[in-house]
């Protein structure tokens, strides 16, 4: 700084004199730099300034940040695009990241990580983190990018994975996604072999199967039926023979 409060910045070795400016003559670059009060906007680009003159302002106007990128994911089962997959010893999760606010023809990365909702800790596959990233050169400002997690989750049965994402700029994160709680990018692992119960309407699910009870009662009870009907029929045949052949009979018979 310079002999007061506010005079500026000093370059070099001389003692500073605050009857000039702080700056030497020359062109300087002015770059926004990272920090809370913009965070999640686009920076200004950097610009050229050049000080010419002693004890001289240079007006730049008012500089804002305008509102920066923006995304948001939907992590579903790459086999069948619902929010649950076995947990087996490949499992693939398609995580879309939908943004907007990005810079046309300028190349964007998606640095995505795969979180345990129990835990809050990333995922573990061999030893390392589940992680994934795509880069991109957006042709429109908004738009959709998937990021795709292939992992060994045959010890996860039970679980719940959630995709966090980072969305980056020359080397600079410009928005996140990072919600452990948010539904749209959690999958539930389900252990091999665990199937949703056949349905009571479901034609098969009344046929029996080898190992059930069958119901001895109502079928020696509906097989009597039947037997009762059966001879219920034999004997009105035999009564309608027996009367067919009395009126056949000759009245010599009877005379006789």
């Amino acid at each position: 700084n310079g002999g007061k409060d506010g005079s500026g910045i000093w370059f070099g070795t001389a003692d500073p004199d605050d009857s000039k400016g702080a700056l030497l003559y020359d062109t300087y670059t002015v770059e926004e730099q990272r920090c809370d009060s913009n965070a999640n906007r686009a920076l200004i680009p950097p610009f050229d300034v050049t000080v010419y003159k002693d004890s001289t302002t240079v007006n730049l106007g008012t500089l804002t940040d305008d509102e920066g990128p923006r995304i948001g994911t939907t992590a579903t089962d790459a086999a069948d695009g619902d929010h649950e997959a076995e947990a087996s010893s490949k499992v693939t999760l398609n995580d879309d990241v939908t943004y907007t606010g990005l810079t046309p023809g300028r190349e964007y990365k998606l640095a995505g990580t795969l979180m345990d909702k129990s835990t809050g800790k990333p995922v573990q596959s061999g030893g390392k983190d589940v992680t994934s990233t795509v880069s991109f050169t957006p042709e429109k400002a908004s738009g959709t990018q998937t990021v795709t997690f292939t992992f060994n989750g045959a010890d996860l049965g039970g679980h719940d994975v959630v995709a966090f994402e980072s969305l980056q700029k020359d080397g600079t994160e410009v928005a996140v996604h990072t919600d452990i709680n948010d539904e749209g990018q959690t999958v539930k692992l389900t252990s091999p072999g665990q199937e949703q119960s056949p349905s009571k309407d479901s034609p098969k699910s009344s046929l029996p199967k080898t190992g059930d009870e069958l119901p001895w009662v109502a079928i020696v009870c509906a097989l009597g039926a039947a037997a009762c009907g059966a001879g219920a029929i034999a004997l009105a045949k035999r009564r309608r023979g027996t009367s067919e052949d009395d009126e056949d009979a000759s009245p010599e018979d009877d005379e006789e």
